[in-house]
């Protein structure tokens, strides 16, 4: 593993919020790799609950909370077969930066 991309990335990731941590990284990653996911997938697979997993996304999205924007990186939309799960994805802006990101390795 190499320790100074690690750094540089997480550099990147506290330059949107420095109060930025691990779960809110891991959350923006699980969704970048997988293109569309839902969010279901992201409760399994990162062991959150419906709860945490809807805060990190929302921390993702452009909505706004407790007085401070959204990063605007995550679309949420509901799935048109089920409108029980919601659909995410990256916005263009979020998809610079993973892309930022993947040019650092």
């Amino acid at each position: 593993m190499d320790t100074n991309l690690l750094r540089r990335e997480v550099e990147a990731f506290a330059k949107i919020n420095p109060e930025v941590n691990a779960n809110m990284i891991l959350a923006f990653l699980f969704i970048a790799q997988r293109g569309v996911c839902v969010q279901k997938d992201l409760e399994v697979n990162l062991g959150l609950t419906n709860a945490s997993a809807s805060r990190l996304v929302s921390w993702w999205t452009d909505v706004k909370r407790f007085g401070i924007d959204g990063v605007g990186f995550v679309e949420r939309t509901e799935d048109p077969r089920d409108r029980r799960y919601k659909l995410l994805r990256l916005t263009p802006a979020g998809k610079k930066f993973y892309d930022k990101l993947r040019a650092m390795a």
